[in-house]
């Protein structure tokens, strides 16, 4: 059976091979690689007195961070392998100003209209860590005027031209055509995408940032972890065959550090009239 990454059937495939939601594969990744900026500014906007959303949750990392700085926190994600295990996390912790709910915000499951689980005009941050795009059109009925909205997006942004590292071509079928897929030709996807959203529910982009830095495999073996991670196992190929062929590349191409790769990620910020 084939899933299609990042769909609600594979986020359900996925909760149950691993624990909460995350990259696999050991790296290293240089400072100010977008995901601890976009910690950074969340927490820069966090006060006292406010009521925090976050969209797709997964098990509930940022939002148990979040919730000693702030009033409540409201958090959802649409599979239920992973609000369980942010539950236990918040028990575990004594944390109690946090509720976690299984929700799909998409609008075919909500009579044709995206829809997040919250009250009209009830939060004051709106904050979404490489969750989809669509609840975005729900913020105007959720946020109350003033509202910051915060999102980071994966490979959302081309600085540097959105070059590619010289050792993806040497990689064998089907890794290649599996990582790096050529569906995706508009290197400006998610900032169209991201604008098309906000002016549909009637807001604007407030700012945007782009990062691109190195990021480093150790060895070949973490490689092929990273590169299959979101495929289930009769869509790649075996480790033993793609090895000569991956301790090629890093014989060639691999440094002090290991094999460098681009990590690029974007965050935008809204401001709900």
């Amino acid at each position: 059976m084939k899933l299609t990454p990042h769909t609600e059937e594979w986020y359900a495939w996925l909760s149950k091979q691993q624990k909460g939601y995350y990259y696999p594969g050991r790296k290293v990744l240089s400072p100010w690689h977008g995901e601890d900026s976009f910690q950074t500014l969340v927490f820069e906007h966090l006060q006292p007195e406010m009521d925090v959303l976050e969209v797709a949750c997964a098990q509930g990392d940022l939002s148990l961070a979040m919730a000693p700085c702030v009033h409540s926190v409201l958090a959802y994600d649409a599979t239920p392998g992973y609000i369980d295990l942010a539950r236990k996390a918040a028990e575990a912790r004594g944390i109690t100003n946090v509720r976690f709910l299984v929700h799909n915000s998409r609008a075919q499951f909500n009579r044709g209209q995206p829809r997040m689980p919250a009250e009209d005009h009830s939060i004051d941050l709106w904050v979404n860590s490489k969750g989809p795009f669509h609840p975005i059109l729900d913020a105007p009925r959720v946020c109350r005027p003033g509202a910051v909205m915060l999102m980071l997006v994966p490979d959302g942004g081309v600085p540097g031209g959105g070059r590619t590292a010289p050792w993806i071509e040497f990689l064998p079928e089907p890794l290649r055509g599996l990582a790096f897929p050529a569906d995706r030709n508009d290197p400006n996807w998610a900032y169209k995408s991201i604008e098309q959203n906000l002016a549909e529910a009637g807001l604007r982009l407030h700012s945007w940032w782009d990062f691109d830095v190195p990021c480093y495999t150790p060895n070949p073996r973490e490689l092929y972890i990273g590169l299959t991670w979101p495929f289930m196992e009769d869509e790649v190929p075996p480790y033993h065959e793609v090895e000569p062929a991956l301790e090629q590349i890093f014989k060639e191409f691999a440094g002090p550090q290991g094999l460098e790769n681009r990590w690029r990620r974007s965050i935008w910020k809204a401001v709900v009239p």
